[in-house]
Order: structure tokens, then C-alpha cells, then sequence
């Protein structure tokens, strides 16, 4: 026979209406979400190199004024949405999740923001950045100048919304970056104000930088390769330093520092059922070369989304694996453990987020 029925049956009818929406709650969203009124979409961390397919709800879509047609409501399943910055609809269009997350029990829920442009810059390395950002105009009833009486000055001012992380938190006043959509010219703009306090939510945050315009300089503003074949411009640049060869001794006497990069594996699937058996997983270590590196000291880290870390047990094993297991509940179904390891200055070397699942 046909179901009817939009939304799945309860594994369990109590007969009282509480009990039956509490066993079915994650699976009507879910429904809900893979019809016409959700869309594909892909999650992103703050420098896009980790994704994540899924189904998501778009809301505010037929936006009534030009201020409301650049910002969205994200609804995804609980415990999605603190563990990334940034959502692609299947539009094409990356939009800043830049609300703070929140749940009520039965789906995550923020606010977020049009990507409209993406900055380039370099970091004490030399090494070109790049992070999507929701840009506003901080300036709108001026001319864009500013007048004494010994000169004109540039004033145009643009205000700007980034995640928050170990790259953008290196931002500071004086830092300039050009911003413009065309590269026919350089147009620099200089970090006046950094505000890494007012959007910062704990577990994740956004940096808020007010950028005013500035003078470009042919000297120092360079229009270069970013790495991928497209030409940036990058104020005030300079040569990437060529980091020490792993063989050659620091000034110490010890191995030079080696840019390390963290795999992981375990047996089976890459999978924690909730309410199943403990899962082991090992870390192995490569240089920037893919060549095997031995000997690192390191330490786990594990988390997951706040309202699950009682179901969380962890245990470090002497042969410097990592044992988790996991409690059940149905709404931890669907999320994700985040493994990590650090290294003796407590600094992540790297990380990988595993995927929970049902106990089958």
C-alpha cells in the first residue's frame, strides 16, 4: 500500500503526542529537508580545504529590500552548523554562516551572510591567504575624501565580516589588502580597526575589520600568482621565505621545524556507530613532501558538539592510539567526532571530523 504519510511513522506510539514527537523528531526534519523545501548544499570550514555534502534549509529566500536579500536563515541537522563556516547552496553562492548556532532539539539554526568578495594577503611567511568575506560599505554618505589643508586624503571605508581563526586572528592594524573587483588597478585598503570580541561564540567566532582606503604604492603592491593560476594583487609583498630542509640542523643543533600533516585511519569504516563498540584510530605523520616522519610527540584532542559530550568516553592508549566510544541517542545520529592532534606547544598539527552513526 502507498504511504500517505510525509513524515515517517514512530518506532514507538505511546499514545500520548510528547513521547511520539521525541522518537520522531530528527527524522520529520530530515524528511522535511530532502523535499522541495530543502536543497543540496556543501559546508565548508574557514579555508574551504574540508567539505560536507548534505541536504539544508534555506530561509528568507524572497527577501522584501536590498538589506535582507543579502542575508539567509540555515537550518541543517543538529550539531552541522558549529562545525563550519561556510555554506554553498546549489546556487553556486557561499554564503558566511555568521550567527552563533543554536538548537531546539530537533534542528540547528543561524544566521548567515552573501560572500561578496574574497581577500588575498600574505602571512608573516610569505605564504598568499585567502578567505571568502561578507564585505559591507562603511562609508556611504561621504565622497571619499578627506581634505586638509595641505592634501586630499582617500576615506572610503569598508567594513568586513571573516571567520575566526589561526590565519585571521594574525590581522592587525596597518595590515593592507587590496579590494576591488576589477585588477586593472591596485586599490589598497589598511586595517584601522580589528574586533575579535563582539561575534566570538566559545567553540567558534567571526573577526570583524574595518579597512579604509589607502595609497597604492607600485614599489610594494605587487600583481602576482596565487598558487592556482589566478592573478591577485598582494600589498606590500615579498618573497616567500623557502622554509629549512628537514636533513639540515637548526641553530640548536637539533632538526630544522618540519611542516608536518596529520592522517588518520582505523579499522573498518571510518565510522563511530553511537551505542556500538569503541573504535581505535591511529595518526600517521608526513612532511609537505608525503614522506613518512617518525618520532613526534603529540597529544589527542576530541570533541564534539556540546550537548552530546556526556554520550563522549576517550581513552589515550600507550601505544599512542586513540580508543572512542560513544553513548546513544538518535540525535547524535548524523554528526560529527572532530580528532585532532597537537603538538608540545598544544598547537594543532591537524584534524578530521568522523561521522556518527546509527548502531546497526
Amino acid at each position: 500500500m502507498k504511504e500517505w504519510y510525509l513524515i515517517g511513522s514512530p518506532s514507538l506510539s505511546s499514545g500520548f503526542e510528547n513521547e511520539i514527537l521525541d522518537d520522531y523528531k530528527s527524522d520529520s526534519f530530515a524528511e522535511i529537508a530532502n523535499s522541495n523545501v530543502g536543497e543540496s548544499v556543501i559546508f565548508f570550514n574557514h579555508d574551504m580545504t574540508i567539505s560536507y555534502e548534505t541536504r539544508a534549509i534555506f530561509q528568507n529566500k524572497t527577501a522584501d529590500s536590498d538589506t535582507n536579500a543579502v542575508k539567509r536563515q540555515v537550518l541543517a541537522n543538529i550539531g552541522t552548523l558549529n562545525l563550519y563556516h561556510y555554506i554553498k547552496g546549489n546556487d553556486g553562492i557561499i554564503w558566511l554562516l555568521k550567527g552563533k548556532a543554536d538548537s531546539n532539539g530537533i534542528y540547528d539554526k543561524c544566521t548567515a551572510n552573501l560572500c561578496n568578495y574574497k581577500l588575498f594577503w600574505q602571512n608573516g611567511k610569505g605564504d598568499i591567504i585567502s578567505r571568502y568575506a561578507h564585505v559591507l560599505n562603511a562609508s556611504s554618505y561621504n565622497n571619499g575624501e578627506s581634505e586638509n589643508k595641505t592634501m586630499t586624503l582617500l576615506s572610503n571605508q569598508y567594513m568586513v565580516y571573516l571567520p575566526f581563526d589561526e590565519d585571521t586572528e594574525l590581522l592587525d592594524n596597518e595590515k593592507r589588502i587590496h579590494m576591488a573587483k576589477s585588477n586593472r588597478k591596485c586599490r589598497p585598503y589598511e586595517l584601522t580597526r580589528v574586533d575579535d570580541i563582539a561575534y566570538d561564540y566559545t567553540d567558534k567566532g567571526i573577526i570583524n575589520l574595518m579597512f579604509t582606503q589607502d595609497e597604492y604604492s607600485s614599489e610594494h603592491d605587487k600583481l602576482v600568482d596565487d598558487g592556482t593560476g589566478n592573478k591577485v594583487w598582494i600589498c606590500d609583498y615579498k618573497e616567500p621565505s623557502t622554509p629549512p630542509s628537514p636533513t639540515d640542523p637548526g641553530d640548536n643543533g637539533n632538526q630544522s621545524p618540519i611542516l608536518l600533516q596529520a592522517k588518520f585511519s582505523c579499522k573498518g569504516d571510518k565510522i563511530i556507530k553511537a551505542g556500538g563498540s569503541a573504535k581505535t584510530f591511529s595518526v600517521e605523520f608526513t612532511d609537505e613532501n608525503g614522506v613518512t616522519v617518525s618520532d613526534i610527540s603529540y597529544t589527542w584532542s576530541i570533541s564534539i558538539t556540546k550537548e552530546f559530550e556526556d554520550l563522549l568516553s576517550v581513552e589515550t592508549l600507550t601505544s599512542g592510539q586513540c580508543r572512542i566510544k560513544l553513548g546513544y541517542d538518535d540525535l547524535v545520529i548524523g554528526n560529527y567526532v572532530r580528532l585532532s592532534v597537537l603538538n608540545n606547544e598544544g598547537k594543532e598539527i591537524g584534524y578530521e571530523l568522523i561521522e556518527i552513526g546509527g548502531n546497526l
